[in-house]
């Protein structure tokens, strides 16, 4: 059966929640605050996808052994998991998400450009783009070892610590840079718990912050490689069920999402020079930093429901989920020593299938500053 590249966008309905590790939780791990991630996780596409696979061929609930049979066939007998090799039926691979506006593409700025907040001759405040890490580039910018040349010390120019760096998006042409604050808005919650009798419930103060988008023309996507077919469907989204409309566009044939996400941003493969920049977070080996001159980077953390289709009813429960890992966050950006083995320790098929583990190896990709 062939596989098909589709472009998958998500419209949020109203704000949403993807909770992370700050979720409400259930008995011992009741907490009363719930604060959402930005981003939806890979593992969380995964799952919505294997759903409407589910869906789209009727074969929920899995109440009969032939349904059983049929779904373990589209979606793959078991869920993501960390520690082994993962088969999901008929999807085949996905891409890192990223952002669409209307029909332009959008990722993460890497850390080592970004915008800076100042303040004009007049006192207006204003936002420049500027590339706040360099590599050194004459013979005293190297790191000797051995009478030998092993790398570059990368050199800062033009941080100020006081300056308040703003994470933004570029556009795939590198013309259009946004902060990510213009685009997703933050709105806090606070209330009180009662049953079905407006009786106030144990523990029922609570408090969520949930996130929404600035403007209708904005969608979280994805590229995802399948072998059937999906309609535009309203979907939910994270363990608090965040709804979603789902508008699925197929891509030109060969236009697979191993290579999609790179080719959409014009990124090129060939490895060069020192710098590594993380377009997706990525589980690494400890023995990553080894070979880094220097490391700009944050964590993030993972983890994954755990679900199997032998065990698994409708999948409207709260479902158990997987040890917590922490994975380098996108937009992180190293200095390598020695290039091969950074990329050795970030090398990882199996989370790399579902979207983790992108890695841009090369000097910074270009940008334009705002008029």
């Amino acid at each position: 059966m062939m596989t098909k590249p589709y472009l998958i966008r998500l419209y949020p309905v109203a704000p949403f929640l993807f909770g992370g590790e700050h979720t409400f939780g259930e008995g011992t791990d009741a907490n009363y605050l719930a604060v959402s991630e930005t981003w939806p996780q890979q593992t969380s596409l995964l799952g919505m996808l294997r759903y409407q696979l589910l869906m789209h061929h009727n074969l929920l609930p899995l109440n009969q052994k032939n349904n059983r049979e049929k779904a373990a066939e589209f979606i793959g007998p078991e869920s993501f998991g960390p520690d082994r090799a993962n088969q999901f039926g008929h999807i085949e691979c996905l891409s890192p998400v990223f952002m669409m506006q209307g029909d332009k593409p959008f990722r993460p700025t890497p850390v080592d450009a970004k915008f800076i907040k100042k303040k004009d001759k007049e006192g207006k405040g204003i936002a420049r783009f500027e590339r706040i890490l360099t590599a050194g580039s004459s013979t005293a910018g190297r790191i000797w070892t051995g009478g030998q040349p092993r790398g570059f010390i990368p050199t800062l120019t033009g941080y100020n610590h006081k300056a308040e760096c703003v994470d933004c998006l570029t556009s795939s042409d590198g013309q259009t840079v946004v902060s990510q604050s213009d685009v997703f808005q933050r709105h806090k919650q606070v209330g009180i718990k009662v049953d079905t009798d407006r009786q106030v419930q144990n523990n029922a103060f609570y408090k969520k912050e949930t996130v929404q988008f600035t403007g209708r023309d904005w969608s979280f996507a994805v590229v995802a490689d399948l072998k059937t077919a999906l309609a535009d469907a309203m979907v939910t989204l994270g363990a608090e069920q965040s709804l979603f409309r789902m508008q699925v566009t197929a891509l030109p044939d060969g236009h697979l999402s191993f290579n999609s996400y790179e080719t959409c941003f014009a990124i090129n493969a060939q490895v060069t020079g020192h710098r590594i920049e993380f377009l997706s977070d990525a589980l690494v080996l400890p023995s990553l930093y080894d070979h880094c001159t220097l490391a700009y980077t944050d964590t993030i953390s993972f983890r994954a429901v755990k679900t199997t289709v032998a065990d698994t009813l409708h999948y409207h429960n709260r479902l158990q989920k997987s040890h917590r890992l922490e994975l380098v966050r996108r937009g992180s950006v190293l200095w390598s020593h020695n290039v091969t083995e950074t990329l050795n320790a970030i090398d990882n098929p199996n989370f790399h299938r579902i979207g983790y583990n992108y890695v841009y190896a090369g000097p910074a990709l270009p940008f334009s500053n705002p008029a």
